[in-house]
């Protein structure tokens, strides 16, 4: 009866690692129309943001979506980025962005900006900022984060 509880317990322990690793080894693009698209990162080559698309590179294809078109990324159960104001004109460039970054499409005064990184915590937060003041990124790593200026939140990547 011992040996059977040990197979039991070592099966119950393979499942959930096995189910662990499947949820974290996925990219999915969830377009607003509700069709996703599914990506094993193993075999993800590069991702990154070119003009108005996410460009996705594997197993020697290349698929671009549009960025317009995307409700949610999401890897996993760890980080995920969802569009929640379809009608923003937020902008900041250059993106990706080396040392500094600037603010576009914003018709009242700007409050505050804050950025967070992937993960959600909260790294910049500065006030009384202009519309044409450069914001300083270079003590950031390099990576996705998300600045949210007054009440509307985009993402940049600091390269």
């Amino acid at each position: 009866m011992k040996q059977f509880a040990k197979i039991i317990l070592l099966l119950t322990v393979v499942l959930c690692v096995s189910n662990a690793f499947s949820q974290t080894n996925s990219l999915t693009v969830t377009t607003k129309d509700g069709s996703k698209n599914f990506f094993d990162l193993n075999s993800i080559k590069r991702i990154k943001f070119q003009s108005s698309n996410l460009e996705i590179s594997y197993q020697n294809k290349i698929e671009m979506i549009s960025l317009p078109t995307i409700q949610l990324l999401s890897f996993g159960l760890y980080a995920s980025y969802s569009a929640t104001n379809e009608k923003s004109t937020l902008c900041v460039y250059p993106n990706p962005a080396h040392h500094f970054l600037s603010i576009a499409g914003i018709s009242t005064p700007i409050n505050q900006v804050v950025i967070y990184s992937a993960n959600g915590i909260r790294l910049l937060n500065l006030s009384n900022c202009q519309s044409d003041d450069k914001i300083d990124i270079s003590t950031l790593s390099k990576g996705l984060y998300f600045v949210k200026v007054n009440n509307e939140t985009i993402k940049f990547i600091k390269i």
